[in-house]
């Protein structure tokens, strides 16, 4: 996870660093960012979109999995649009972020504020943290924190953000050091790009009408690291340049079209093969577009009465609603079906049955809005009658780190087993892939569960309160009402 979020960090810094210096092509193209690098302030309307994405099949099938594909289809989705301002003085820089995410299709508005050089604080507006927590209860079924409060308290307020970013991540942009060019000459540092830009060759540059295109490879990228290596710097570049070399293939072609003065970023990577299973994709492409914004920089830092930190946020949520309302009635949760209440001697020792029986279709649906999961019901089943199906199991867990790792790989890899083997229609699998995640999530929030692991392909089964609350999905050993093969559960 860490090499994912340094990349990802490296990814924006290179767009920084090449992608806003951008013939005779060459010579035009320089002089445009020469031209577009002489104010200390930026203003830029932006659009960026995944353009492609190859996910890495953990489950070791040598045939294509079809269950990944929708992921990456869904992932494919993303964009992001809005508007960056960045405006620097006497080694001090602030910023703002005015944007939309569209995810899983739905739009997401998300406002943040920071200063760099100076305190070093981001903040994100309250209303977008309630957005991506309304995405995470559509996704889920459930009505987490902040689903049912009055929402209005809150509205112009900011969370300290910062405090939410670990100081061990790696490229944490919370460094002065590893910015420090950009504070100290943001003019400087363009020049220096624009006379590397002027040392390529001119072959690199191609130009159609009034667009022209530079095209820069992996060994481009590494050239421009070295050469700006200095002695106050060589730790820095010596750490850039190993994450480059965990790239067999990493390619950027920056278009500026000299009429529109609209520029387009088209980046390309292709880790190794040894590292593409850390990273958790074989191959990613986006594209961002943007184009400088005619009207003064206007970044407003949030007063102090504004700004809460994660424990005040809680404070104030908890302070105007009760904890029945804040988890939310699990008999109403869009993920489970109603139950009833069922007799001992009803209980099928064979095979796990739902309860009701045949009460509910496991199926996903999604409408651009809201996402809803519908699974059985198996908590009528208590240790003693899992004991009694399926024997003594191979181990039990209760760590929660170890508890909640499984529910989000080993379980989903599980499940992708069953669909490739034609057990799992695709909308039974996306259903108990998102009733696993969700009882991850929840063991991450302080839900205590253990977990009996078997063998021999029997399902691991997961207990709260004695009680079974999932149960690997084998279908040789459940039945449910839309199971293929059978129509009558």
């Amino acid at each position: 996870m860490k090499k994912r979020l340094g990349w990802l960090v490296t990814i924006v810094l290179t767009g920084l660093l090449l992608v806003s210096c951008g013939s005779g092509s060459k010579n035009k193209f320089v002089k445009f960012i020469k031209d577009e690098g002489k104010i200390e302030n930026i203003n830029y309307d932006f659009n960026l979109k995944l353009t492609d994405l190859e996910l890495v099949d953990t489950t070791g099938s040598k045939t294509p999995n079809p269950f990944l594909k929708v992921t990456e289809t869904q992932m494919k989705d993303f964009s992001m649009k809005g508007n960056f301002q960045a405006e620097s003085k006497d080694k001090k820089s602030q910023f703002s972020v005015d944007s939309k995410i569209k995810v899983l299709g739905t739009e997401i508005p998300v406002k943040l504020i920071g200063d760099i050089g100076g305190d070093n604080k981001t903040y994100m507006s309250i209303d977008s943290f309630f957005s991506l927590l309304d995405l995470f209860n559509s996704m889920t079924g459930e009505d987490v924190m902040g689903a049912k409060i009055d929402k209005k308290p809150f509205e112009g307020k900011y969370i300290d953000y910062t405090s939410l970013i670990s100081e061990e991540m790696p490229g944490n942009l919370d460094s002065k050091n590893d910015i420090k060019p950009l504070l100290e000459s943001p003019k400087e540092l363009n020049e220096g790009r624009a006379m590397w830009l002027s040392s390529l060759d001119s072959k690199k540059y191609e130009q159609k009408e009034d667009e022209i295109t530079l095209l820069l490879k992996k060994k481009d990228i590494v050239e421009f690291i070295k050469k700006s290596e200095s002695k106050d710097n060589k730790k820095e570049v010596k750490e850039l340049l190993k994450i480059y070399e965990d790239f067999k293939n990493f390619e950027i072609k920056h278009h500026i079209n000299l009429k529109t003065k609209q520029q387009k970023v088209e980046i390309v990577m292709e880790p190794s093969e040894k590292e593409a299973t850390e990273a958790g994709f074989k191959k990613m492409a986006f594209s961002v577009e943007y184009k400088k914004v005619d009207k003064k920089v206007s970044i407003k830092q949030p007063e102090r009465i504004d700004i809460l930190d994660m424990e005040e946020l809680f404070d104030q949520i908890l302070g105007q609603t009760d904890v029945n309302d804040l988890l939310g009635d699990p008999g109403k949760s869009s993920k489970e079906a109603p139950k009833s209440k069922v007799e001992k001697k009803d209980i099928n020792l064979k095979v796990f049955t739902p309860n009701p029986v045949g009460d509910e279709e496991v199926r996903y649906e999604s409408d651009g809005d809201k996402i809803a999961a519908y699974v059985p019901d198996y908590e009528h089943y208590t240790e003693d009658e899992v004991k009694q199906m399926l024997g003594e199991p191979s181990v039990i867990l209760d760590d929660p780190n170890v508890i909640s790792d499984m529910l989000s790989e080993k379980e989903f890899d599980k499940i992708a087993e069953e669909f490739q083997a034609d057990k799992l229609t695709e909308s039974q699998a996306k259903a108990f892939a998102f009733a696993a995640k969700d009882l991850s999530i929840a063991v991450g929030m302080g839900t205590k569960v253990k977990v009996w692991v078997y063998e021999d392909g029997k399902p691991n089964v997961y207990f709260t309160d004695k009680k079974a609350v999932f149960i690997t999905p084998k279908t040789d050993y459940m039945d449910f009402k839309g199971k293929i093969g059978n129509k009558s559960v």
